[in-house]
């Protein structure tokens, strides 16, 4: 038998699986406030607390100025995170604007964009929901998890980014969903602790191998050193 709630505002039973009045003898205006009840009453109810599964989520239009690191917007219809914003230029260099680095979510890739101070952007509020990994499909390049009634749900390797090699069946990640589109994988604290370490050291060795390129390596006398011994 399905689940069903009775409103607080009349007599009202909603069938949360047919989303059907059941009975009802109110007015109008009660039918409609209990429908817009039944609405939030959904839209606030996390997933795991449903009896099946319904991705939502809302946007709002924002100026550039507003957006932050961690920001999801929609560029171009792509889901996208902002890395960074910050005004365009340096000092009497600056243009006017904001310089916006995201990126892309479904492929990972680094894009930048300038943006004007007036310039309007779709900011997305997700749905996060926690979910186990089933198994890794190395051939098709998927990654399949399973919802609160235990049905798959299949996710590009592409979309995971780095942190597909490290997950396996049984562990437990956050879905970041909109309008029924899945926006973002985002996996166990341990997991996005142990990369974010692996990204900034080798951020270090790169600066260092630059570093070395430009003033010469080891065993290679400076061009100072080198001018000299040339005198001597």
């Amino acid at each position: 038998m399905p689940a069903v709630l009775t409103s607080k505002y009349c007599d009202t039973e909603f069938c949360y699986r047919n989303h059907t009045h059941t009975t009802c003898n109110s007015s109008s205006s009660t039918r409609q406030s209990c429908g817009m009840w039944f609405r939030q009453r959904l839209f606030l109810t996390p997933l795991w607390r449903n009896t099946w599964t319904r991705f939502f989520g809302s946007t709002e239009t924002v100026n550039s100025r507003e957006l932050r690191k961690g920001s999801i917007i929609l560029q171009k219809g792509v889901y996208c995170e902002v890395r960074s914003a910050r005004p365009a230029g340096h000092g009497r260099s600056a243009s006017g604007g904001f310089e916006i680095r995201y990126r892309e979510l479904h492929n990972r890739k680094a894009r930048e964009v300038r943006m004007s101070d007036s310039a309007s952007v779709v900011l997305v509020e997700c749905d996060r929901a926690k979910m186990p990994v089933l198994y890794k499909d190395l051939v098709g390049k998927r990654l399949v998890l399973a919802d609160s009634e235990y049905n798959e749900l299949s996710v590009s390797l592409a979309q995971v980014g780095d942190a597909a090699d490290a997950l396996n069946a049984g562990a437990e990640v956050s879905v970041l969903t909109h309008e029924g589109n899945i926006v973002k994988i985002v996996p166990p604290p341990e997991i996005a602790e142990a990369l974010q370490q692996e990204h900034r050291r080798a951020r270090r060795e790169q600066l260092q191998a630059r570093q070395v390129a430009r003033h010469g390596g080891p065993g290679k006398p400076s061009k100072a050193s080198a001018e000299a011994s040339d005198s001597e």
